[in-house]
């Protein structure tokens, strides 16, 4: 920024110098807008992370570690007997703890849709655990780790399907991606980084 005086009839008085009539002209500011991104995924490199991390606090009250949980890959856990495929939309049995772990879903299946009921939780064990899904319902809990247990393991959750403006999984929540219903709950606590950083979608002008 820069100022420019314009002095016009200055006026002289016996402490001081006084200025009247002052015109200011300010300069334009040249802005560099960078590239926006261009598409709705890409992948972007993050500078990287220290080696030195926050602790990872663990406790006796992680969500995993609890001798009622049922498995997901346990027969007993399902209504007939019969583990879900994944060829059709799964709902938890009501009133359930069920644990998933790195043998509970099908390599390069897509589950249509996984809905926990009111009453139900989902429980992921600190495993490698991948799961791909086009939604995930939420009208119960949703557990992966917890605020005094931090999972160390590497847990992807993929999300498959159309963009569009559906509402496949009612009370406005879309119809892809993890849904949450008013009364839901959803808990995710990972490995913590300090500190971390972000990809903004448009320019932070500092002042």
């Amino acid at each position: 920024m820069a100022i420019i005086f314009q002095l016009n009839k200055p006026v002289t008085v016996n402490v001081g110098w006084y200025l009247k009539n002052i015109k200011f002209t300010m300069l334009p500011r040249i802005a560099i807008t960078p590239p926006l991104l261009s598409q709705d995924s890409e992948l972007v490199n993050l500078r990287p992370v220290p080696v030195e991390f926050d602790p990872q606090p663990r406790d006796a009250f992680c969500p995993h570690i609890n001798g009622t949980l049922a498995l997901w890959h346990d027969p007993a856990t399902w209504p007939g007997s019969v583990i879900p495929s994944g060829s059709g939309p799964i709902t938890l049995p009501v009133g359930k703890r069920v644990l998933v772990s790195s043998c509970s879903f099908t390599s390069g299946v897509v589950y249509p849709s996984i809905t926990i009921p009111v009453g139900s939780e989902l429980v992921f064990d600190d495993a490698p655990i991948t799961l791909w899904a086009q939604d995930i319902v939420v009208m119960g809990k949703l557990s992966i780790g917890g605020p005094s247990c931090r999972l160390l393991s590497n847990i992807e959750i993929k999300f498959f399907g159309a963009k569009n403006t559906s509402d496949r999984m009612g009370n406005n929540l879309g119809q892809k991606g993890i849904g949450v219903a008013p009364g839901g709950s959803l808990d995710i606590h990972g490995k913590q980084y300090h500190p971390t950083w972000a990809r903004l979608a448009s320019t932070a002008w500092m002042e």
